[in-house]
This record gives structure tokens, sequence and C-alpha cells, in this order.
């Protein structure tokens, strides 16, 4: 079915002074993104109650679950979420503890209240959206400061994200044979391609070790620096993590990770 945008409720107040906010994010299809709901609060009273839901569209990516964020110093009171046929919502009570620890009263910035964590399907930029949730009952946005419930509360102001899914495969540069690892084999699998008539790598990205967007000599002395000169590792994203590749060029992958 084809994604709508959801609906963000609308009984309560509006606030300005508090705001919910998913960032923006790029991965390339097959990965796994791990997405920060974030809050700020300009105000000097602590917030006690969080409720809201994230929509995403499944046709683009899949939700894999989500967990406190390291704002939570202990286990809340309270914490609650399950996944809606729009994406998932959560409700999350806290009025116990923050009494007793001043570091859970959510004042400030940008502070990390749960992160989600998507696997990208296709290739697109596929919206991430504060909203009711699609939840039975709706769950409403909504938070609540010290004595109030969440009936008494205001709906902050939320900012939306998306995830911008690549249609290359993630790579690991220096892997040049796609073992999974990096080592000798992988600066010969080069000179191989360069002097011995090889077949080109299946993922011509890992083997751009210094991301110069060509496959040529430089890339085995680049590998053969950094296992045996002490030099730099290959260029982002690296040997051990795979990633995207952040430079554009006409090489690609029909391999990854």
């Amino acid at each position: 079915a084809e994604y709508n945008a959801c609906p963000t409720g609308g009984g309560l107040p509006l606030s300005t002074e508090h705001v919910l906010k998913v960032p923006s994010l790029v991965t390339a299809v097959g990965g796994t993104v791990t997405v920060p709901i974030e809050y700020d609060n300009l105000l000097d009273a602590p917030t006690v109650a969080f409720a809201f839901g994230v929509c995403h569209d499944a046709s683009g990516l899949q939700f894999d679950g989500v967990e406190l964020g390291p704002i939570f110093a202990s286990d809340p009171f309270f914490f609650s979420s399950q996944e809606t046929p729009l994406g998932w919502s959560v409700l999350i009570l806290d009025e116990i503890h923050i009494f007793q620890d001043p570091s859970l009263q959510f004042r400030g910035v940008d502070r990390e209240i749960l992160t989600a964590t998507y696997t990208a399907l296709a290739p697109g930029v596929w919206p991430v959206e504060l909203c009711t949730g699609g939840a039975d009952p709706e769950v409403e946005i909504s938070i609540a400061m010290a004595h109030l419930n969440l009936r008494d509360g205001v709906t902050p102001t939320v900012i939306d994200g998306s995830i911008e899914v690549l249609g290359a495969p993630l790579f690991r540069r220096g892997d040049a044979n796609l073992d999974g690892g990096f080592d000798v084999a992988d600066p010969v699998a080069v000179l191989a391609v360069l002097f011995s008539g090889a077949p080109s790598p299946a993922c011509v990205d890992a083997a751009d070790a210094n991301d110069d967007g060509a496959i040529d000599l430089g890339d085995p002395i680049t590998m053969l620096g950094a296992l045996f000169g002490g030099e730099a590792p290959p260029a982002a994203p690296g040997p051990t993590s795979c990633g995207i590749d952040p430079t554009p060029d006409s090489l690609d992958c029909t391999v990854g990770c």
C-alpha cells in the first residue's frame, strides 16, 4: 500500500519549548541503521512522561526494535513499546525516579531518549516520522512535566527525519577479495587484476583503497603501507566496518558485506 504521512493528534496545546526530533541518515540496501529519537527541553521544569509513535514506510524500511537511550541512568518506572501497522509507539513514565536522580530530569537539548533500529530494504528516501503510531488505542504525541499526567501535558514540536537508502551495497574498503578481512591477500588480489589478467573484483570500490576513483598501483601500495608500514588505513568506510562510499565516482559493487 502507498505510504501516507501519519496523523500527529492535536488534542493538547502545542509547545515550542519542547521538541522531539528524528535525524536524517544514509545507508545502503541491506544496511542496518540506528536512529536516535532526541528531545529538547528549553524550560527549567523536569519532564516525567513521554508518549508518541514513530511511523515509517514498510516498503523501504523494516523496523527491528527500539531501546532506551543513554539519557536513562537506570530503567524508568514504566516503559512500554509496541509495534503497530504504521511503525511503533512507546509510553515512558518516570516520575518516581526523577526526584531521586537529577540526571533524569530531561533538561537541555539533544537528549537521546530512545534508539530505533531499521533494516534498509529498497533504494529511496524513506520518511521516519513522529506520529500517533497507529496503535490501538492511538497514542497522541505528548509529554508531561512533574505532577501532571499525559492528559494535562503538551504536544511537543516535532522535527521528522528520513533514511536515504542507496542502491549500492555496503562494503569494506581494502577488502579486495571480499573474504571479510584485511590482510596481504587483498593487495595481492589487486596486483593480479592489474598485471595478471585476473577479473575485476565484484566490489571495485573495495579495491580502491585510496578512494581516488580508479584501480591502479596506488591501491596495493596504500594497502601494504597500512598493513606493514604503519600508515593510515584505506579510506572510509575503512577495512573493518561496512559502510557507504562517501565519494561519488564511477566505481560500484555488485557484492558487498
